[in-house]
């Protein structure tokens, strides 16, 4: 530092006429002074920090010198301090220097020592901000270290450095991990050490970009994946990069390894395939769902009808009443697709699962053998879900009855409990259907004898099963797939052959407690008022055309929305109500809804479908439509939400006479 005034000395001196000789002489080479006559004054004043340098006189009354510097030191860093000392006082001197002092003077008789006083000022500030640039790059030093050591501890990948002949210098966390070697069995080794941990017929795919870079010098950017073999036994698929490091003139001083264990990619990439498959496999299966349904729905309407027109009792009626028994356990098996490919309706309202699992465990106690214990932990504080009962039922005993299937020979522990979790990103990242936050987890856990892992990635697949033929359909978990899924969740399922099998469901977590169902009062059937019936496959319209004409209704029908849309625009006298199937060809039930509101605004609607994924009964009521009723309706269900409709809007009385058809 130059001198100059933006230098600031500090001297304390109990000679008065010292004092100022010291003093002139110091701002004749342009140094700003100031002065006190005793020690303790000094102290006080460079509490404050003002001075770049501090002179401190030996002798002075009550605090000497090295009781200031004894002092100064307590405080931690101070300025650069000169002592000055009386002839023969070299001893105090060193004392002085061992406390801290940057350097001393001796003064004379004559005042000679004046003449060095600007020079050793001088010479104590360049030392001084020496030493400040010294200890900053230090500091700077240190911190590059430590923020390089936390870098490298907390990055996925194994780094490994050598130095120019290939001994081990440094290894990670990571790399400490996958090798099994602590820090100080690995630095000293060769890295053919590390190498051999890899599997013999692909070892050359690390050892070939490692070599490389040691006798060349060039970077290796990747290598095939290989197969390390921990100290464990256990084999990870990794794959390798190395690079040299250089020094400041250019030469090689080593190299970086840098393995990355793709275990996890792998899994990762093997749950987003069965994720494919099995939206794949759930898009098949609900367009095949969807066909069949509408065909079954029209097989039973018409038998339905056909029951009417026979006498009860009756051979004919009884063959018909088969058919309907028949028709209704297909029309099961077509919602267990559905609900594989969620594509059901649900009926979703705040659920606590602790009650559904009470009682359904309840039901299942009396046909558990004796030999399985069950077990619950029911968590008061899981919550709700927003969900459909009867689904969730339909899950828990499905996953209930597996786990009795497994532990049947031997007995053991049936687990179910219920609590409270939050999902955090490395689970929700697993499983594309989850997000981050709260849920609510159902676990059913047995003792029985475990899958094997090819067992396991087939588990949900509809139609398989281990079950011997007449045990069971296969679609069991591939159905509870489909609703859990449906309902915002996830499912896993860990199993180890001989140590039983746990099935965790996570559904998303609902703040509103349960509510009763609305409670509807069943008016009478049938009626006179004027409906457009809207379907584009024939037989359902028929269908709709037959049962709504026999309660008295006058039934129009098409099998196109334009073409019902050219129709409502003309109709005289205009209808009363419309009823519409959902899908339909380039104008859907829903558009066609709202092209007709637009004609008439407080037109009553009712609206069809076997499945939507983008429509259910919560976003019918949103976008206004009075009823939305599944496309399986059976004549009775049809009337009644037809009759509650018109009633509701206060449409032509109805006839006083209206027809027995469908009276149970």
């Amino acid at each position: 530092m130059a001198c100059g005034q933006s230098v600031h000395i500090l001297l304390m001196e109990d000679d008065a006429g010292q004092a100022q000789l010291a003093q002139r002489t110091l701002v004749r080479a342009g140094y700003a002074v100031e002065v006190v006559g005793n020690g303790v004054t000094g102290l006080v004043l460079t509490a404050t920090g003002a001075y770049d340098v501090l002179l401190v006189d030996y002798h002075m009354p009550g605090t000497g010198g090295l009781e200031v510097l004894q002092t100064l030191a307590t405080r931690g860093t101070f300025p650069p301090t000169i002592m000055v000392t009386g002839h023969g006082d070299e001893a105090i001197a060193v004392e002085a220097m061992k406390l801290g002092a940057s350097d001393y003077l001796v003064k004379d008789v004559e005042g000679q020592y004046l003449t060095l006083l600007p020079a050793v000022v001088a010479r104590v500030l360049r030392q001084h901000h020496l030493l400040e640039e010294k200890r900053q790059a230090e500091e700077t030093l240190q911190q590059h270290l430590e923020w390089l050591d936390t870098t490298l501890a907390s990055i996925d990948d194994a780094v490994i450095t050598t130095d120019s002949v290939g001994t081990i210098t440094f290894l990670n966390p990571v790399a400490a991990h996958l090798t099994g070697w602590s820090v100080l069995e690995a630095c000293g080794q060769p890295i053919e050490a590390v190498l051999r941990l890899f599997q013999a017929q692909t070892r050359q795919a690390v050892e070939r970009p490692v070599h490389k870079v040691l006798n060349t010098g060039e970077r290796v950017s990747s290598e095939p994946e290989t197969l390390l073999v921990t100290r464990q036994g256990r084999e990870l698929p990794v794959t390798g990069r190395a690079a040299p490091i250089r020094g400041p003139s250019g030469t090689l001083q080593g190299a970086v390894v840098v393995l990355r264990d793709m275990s996890e990619q792998k899994r990762l990439e093997e749950a987003l395939r069965q994720a494919q498959k099995m939206e794949a496999i759930g898009t098949l299966a609900g367009g095949i769902a969807h066909d069949f349904n509408n065909i079954l729905a029209a097989m039973l309407g018409f038998t339905e009808l056909a029951t009417y027109d026979v006498p009860p009792a009756s051979v004919t009626w009884r063959n018909l009443q088969q058919v309907l028994t028949a028709g209704k356990r297909a029309k099961d098996v077509v919602q267990q697709i559905l609900a594989f490919s969620r594509q059901t309706l649900l009926q979703r309202q705040p659920l606590r699962l602790q009650a559904l699992v009470q009682e359904a465990l309840t039901l299942l106690r009396a046909s558990l053998p004796s030999t399985i214990e069950i077990r619950t932990h029911l968590a008061e504080e899981a919550g709700a879900v927003l969900a459909d009962a009867t689904q969730m039922h339909q899950v828990l005993l499905n996953l209930c009855t597996n786990a009795e299937y497994a532990m049947r020979p031997t007995g053991g522990v049936l687990e179910v409990a219920v609590e409270a979790v939050d999902v955090e990103a490395p689970l929700a990242l697993t499983h594309p259907a989850l997000h981050p936050g709260p849920y609510v987890r159902l676990t059913v856990r047995d003792t029985g004898q475990g899958m094997a892992p090819d067992v396991l990635e087939r588990l949900f697949e509809p139609y398989f099963t281990t079950k011997p033929p007449g045990s069971g359909s296969g679609m069991g978990l591939a159905v509870v797939h489909g609703i859990i899924t449906q309902h915002g969740g996830a499912m896993t399922v860990t199993s180890t052959p001989g140590h039983g099998t746990t099935c965790t469901v996570y559904l998303p977590w609902y703040a509103e407690a349960a509510a009763p169902p609305p409670h509807h009062e069943e008016g009478r059937l049938g009626g006179t008022e004027r409906i457009l019936f809207v379907d584009d496959e024939p037989a359902m319209a028929a269908l709709g055309q037959e049962v709504l004409t026999r309660l008295g209704y006058q039934v129009v029908v098409c099998l196109s929305s334009a073409e019902a849309l050219a129709l409502f625009r003309t109709a005289m006298p205009p209808f009363d109500l419309v009823v519409t199937d959902y899908t339909m060809p380039r104008l859907t039930g829903d558009a066609l809804i709202r092209a007709l509101r637009q004609l008439r605004p407080a037109l009553p609607v009712i609206l069809c479908t076997g499945f939507s994924d983008t429509m259910d009964t919560a976003r019918a009521q949103d976008a206004g439509i009075n009823a939305f009723v599944t496309k399986h309706w059976q004549g009775r269900e049809l009337a009644q939400t037809i009759r509650r409709v018109l009633d509701q809007q206060g449409s032509i009385p109805r006839s006083p006479s209206e027809p027995a058809l469908m009276e149970e």
